[in-house]
C-alpha cells in the first residue's frame, strides 16, 4: 500500500527505503476436500515485539482490499473525480487493541474517507463505521456494530447524568486536519484535539481525543487521532435520543467561498431536515429580536447557551475557518422520543485546527471580533440576537466568566503538557512515515 500511495501522490511523497513498525495480518479459510465447502474467512493481526506495548497507546489494524482502498478507483486516491469526493464506503475488517496489546474488538466494518480540503493531504482522515450489516460480507456476529471500550478514559465525553460515554459506533481516524499543513508534518497535529479537550468543561458538544498507532494491511500508516464523529449515533450514546430521531446539519461547504450566507444542508438525516433551521434563520432576518416575544421564540428553537459558548471559544482561540464554515448542529426531531430530550438545535465545536496562532500572528494581538460582521449565517444570527439587551448582557458576562475563570494560564498549560507528553514519543515514527522526501527521513525497526 505504501508503494501504491507513492505512485498516486507523486514526487512530493516518495517514501525512502526504511523499516517501519509493522504487523502480521493472517487471513485464512479452510476448504473441505470432499465437497469443496469453504469456511468463513478469518482475520487476525499479530504484533511481534515489545516496542508495541512500550508506546503506551491504543492501536488499530484495518484490513482492506488494496484496490478498493488505494487503487485507481480506491477511496484513498486523491485523483478520484467522482462527485462523492471519496466518501463512498468499502468493507474492512477492523481490530482495536489496548495499549497492552489485547484485542478489545474485531469484526467487519465499513470505512470511508473523512473531510473536504484535507482529502488533498498525503495522510488522509477516514471514518470507521461499525454496523450490524456490512456490505459485501457474510454473517456478522452479534454486537459487532458497537465498540464497547473505554477509548478516551478520563477525557471521554459524559452524558447529562455525568456518566462516562464508553461505547461507540462511529469513530474518526483523523490526521490533524488543517494542523497537519498539507503534505508535510510541519505542524502539531493536535491543535483541534487540544482546544476541544480544553472546551469539554463548556456547553457545546466536543469530539473526544486519543492518539492511536494505525496499521493498514499490516503497514504502518502513522499516528492518527482517534476522535468521536458528530452523527445520530453520537447523540444516541451521549443523550439517549434514538438515532432514528436525530438529524445533523452543517454549513454548506460547496458555498464557503462563493455564498457564505447559504442555507445549511443535511449532514446526517433525510432531505428536508434542515428546513426548520433555515426557516428559523429567515425569521431572525425578518424580525427585530429586541422585541422579547421574537427573542423568546428563537430561544425556544435553539440552545442559546451552546451558541454563545461556540462563539466564546472561537473568539478566544482565534479559531479561523469559521463562521462561514465548520458548523455542525443537531437536534431531536421527535418530541415523543422516549428520552424526553428537547427538540432545540444544539451547537457543536468542530475543526478548530486554525486556532492558537495558526497564521503568522500572535493570537493575543489578533482581533477576531470582526466575525460579528461576517456575511455568514452564523454572523447573521449573532447580529440579530445582539439586538436583544438581555442576550447581549448574557453573552458579555459569559465571555468574561469563561476567559477569567476557566481558560486560565494554569489550566491551558497543564492540559498542553499532558497532551504533549503523551504524543511526543510517537512523533519520530510519524515523521519517518509521512515527511516529505528528505535525507532526514526517520528509520525505525523492531
Amino acid at each position: 500500500l505504501t508503494a501504491m500511495s507513492a505512485t498516486l501522490m507523486g514526487k512530493q511523497y516518495d517514501p525512502l527505503a526504511a523499516t517501519f513498525p509493522g504487523a502480521a495480518v493472517i487471513r485464512a479459510f479452510a476448504v473441505k476436500d470432499s465437497d469443496g465447502t469453504v469456511t468463513p474467512l478469518t482475520t487476525h493481526t499479530y504484533f511481534i515485539g515489545k516496542a508495541y506495548t512500550e508506546w503506551g497507546v491504543d492501536m488499530v489494524s484495518v484490513s482492506v482490499n488494496a484496490d478498493e482502498f488505494i487503487g485507481k478507483e480506491g477511496i484513498y486516491n486523491t485523483l478520484r473525480t467522482d462527485a462523492d469526493g471519496g466518501h463512498s464506503h468499502i468493507p474492512a475488517y477492523v481490530e482495536f487493541f489496548s495499549p497492552e496489546g489485547q484485542s478489545v474488538h474485531a469484526g467487519w466494518s465499513e470505512i470511508a474517507m473523512n473531510g473536504r480540503g484535507s482529502l488533498s493531504m498525503t495522510q488522509k482522515s477516514f471514518r470507521i463505521l461499525l454496523k450490524s450489516t456490512v456490505m459485501d460480507t457474510e454473517e456478522v456476529h452479534e454486537n459487532l456494530n458497537t465498540l464497547n471500550y473505554d477509548l478516551f478514559k478520563e477525557y471521554a465525553s459524559t452524558t447529562p447524568d455525568g456518566e462516562r460515554v464508553a461505547w461507540y459506533r462511529h469513530i474518526l481516524l483523523r490526521n490533524g486536519g488543517g494542523d497537519m499543513s498539507g503534505s508535510t508534518i510541519s505542524r502539531s497535529h493536535i491543535g483541534d484535539a487540544y482546544i476541544q479537550r480544553l472546551d469539554r468543561i463548556l456547553i457545546p458538544d466536543v469530539m473526544a481525543y486519543a492518539p492511536v498507532m494505525t496499521f493498514i494491511n499490516g503497514e504502518f500508516w502513522g499516528v492518527y487521532n482517534f476522535r468521536e464523529r458528530y452523527s445520530p449515533e453520537y447523540v444516541e450514546s451521549h443523550y439517549g435520543v434514538s438515532k432514528d430521531n436525530v438529524t445533523v446539519i452543517e454549513s454548506d461547504y460547496s458555498q464557503v467561498h462563493t455564498n457564505t450566507n447559504a442555507d445549511f444542508v443535511v449532514s446526517s438525516g433525510i432531505e428536508g431536515d434542515q428546513d426548520p433551521f433555515n426557516q428559523m434563520v429567515q425569521y431572525m432576518r425578518e424580525h427585530n429580536l429586541a422585541d422579547q416575544q421574537h427573542y423568546d421564540y428563537i430561544a425556544s428553537q435553539m440552545d442559546i447557551d451552546s451558541f454563545i459558548d461556540m462563539w466564546v471559544v472561537r473568539l478566544f482561540y482565534v479559531a479561523r475557518d469559521w463562521p462561514e464554515n465548520n458548523i455542525k448542529i443537531w437536534r431531536n426531531k421527535n418530541p415523543d422520543d422516549p428520552s424526553g430530550f428537547d427538540t432545540k438545535w444544539h451547537f457543536t465545536l468542530l475543526d478548530l485546527d486554525m486556532g492558537l496562532s495558526y497564521y503568522d500572528f500572535t493570537t493575543e494581538h489578533e482581533n477576531f471580533f470582526w466575525a460579528f460582521d461576517s456575511n455568514s449565517v452564523c454572523g447573521t444570527m449573532m447580529r440579530a440576537l445582539m439586538k436583544n439587551e438581555g442576550f447581549k448582557q448574557k453573552f458579555i458576562l459569559r465571555y468574561f466568566d469563561v476567559v477569567s475563570n476557566h481558560f486560565t494560564p494554569e489550566y491551558l498549560n497543564a492540559m498542553f503538557d499532558e497532551l504533549y507528553a503523551e504524543r511526543d514519543p510517537l512523533m519520530a515514527l510519524h515523521e519517518g512515515r509521512w515527511k516529505e522526501n528528505s535525507n532526514e527521513r526517520g528509520v525505525f525497526s523492531v
